[in-house]
């Protein structure tokens, strides 16, 4: 029987989706006990975030192994449980290597870019139009390559849908409600066929939005600088004293090796 998982992500972070779809699927509620960011105080956040191997979130957590970041948790899940992988990653060898070429396609290329864009957008990010405005005619390029790869194809490897397309799928559902308008939709037809199918199965539905057509761009939040809390500037204050009573300890160490080199030459010349 595989040990207790927890996973700790963001509940409205749609990099963090994919996990969440995957978790409350397939029979593995009772594998994966799903911790959210949002319901974790700072101070505690701060401490979990240390075992992170990059510093960063998603983290996996089982036992004493950790592991951060979407598509490596994605996969150790997948791995672990066979019989899900070969739902959503296919049976054979080359559906597997074609799905792993698309979900990494999707990782580097989109992924950073949906960042960005919703980053700015949800004022988690200081506002920055020339950026914003290149964030998105990037995000159109990428797209543009996956809406010839979908011009004759309903789903993205098989002709049954798998992680890949309920990846693409959560990852767009806030920018096509806030950000694809008309001009922007019609650029790329087969992504957005394929948004809308995906989008409204009830495996994304429960996690994330309704897709609701966008008419026109939503306007960018205000950016709200996060002042420190006390109990934040205490540990800083904390952590600083630490250090100094460190760099006293090691002084204090230097000059006893110093002292007895001393009394080794005064030795010597006796």
């Amino acid at each position: 029987m595989s040990s207790i998982k927890n996973l700790y992500l963001e509940k409205k972070n749609p990099t963090h989706h994919i996990l969440i779809l995957l978790s409350t699927n397939f029979n593995l509620d009772k594998e994966i006990k799903l911790e959210y960011l949002e319901n974790i105080s700072s101070s505690v956040k701060k401490e979990i975030v240390k075992f992170s191997p990059t510093k960063m979130f998603p983290l996996l957590k089982e036992g004493d192994f950790f592991l951060s970041g979407t598509l490596p948790i994605l996969k150790y899940i997948l791995n672990l449980n066979p019989e899900v992988k070969k739902i959503l990653m296919g049976k054979d060898l080359k559906n597997e290597s074609s799905c792993e070429m698309w979900l990494n396609f999707i990782s580097n290329n989109i992924i950073p870019i949906v960042c960005e864009i919703n980053l700015q957008l949800e004022g988690e990010k200081p506002y920055n139009k020339e950026l914003f405005e290149i964030a998105i005619n990037d995000l159109i390029k990428q797209l543009s390559v996956m809406n010839e790869h979908l011009k004759f194809r309903t789903f993205i490897t098989n002709h049954s849908i798998q992680i890949c397309d309920f990846l693409l799928a959560t990852l767009l559902v806030n920018i096509y409600n806030k950000i694809l308008t008309k001009d922007l939709r019609e650029q790329i037809p087969n992504v957005i066929r394929h948004l809308k199918y995906v989008g409204n199965l009830t495996f994304v539905t429960k996690i994330c939005d309704k897709l609701v057509e966008c008419n026109t761009r939503a306007e960018v939040k205000e950016y709200v600088e996060k002042k420190e809390s006390e109990e934040q500037q205490k540990s800083k204050k904390e952590l600083k004293k630490e250090k100094k009573m460190e760099h006293i300890k090691e002084m204090k160490e230097h000059k006893k090796e110093e002292k007895k080199e001393e009394k080794k030459e005064e030795k010597k010349e006796k």
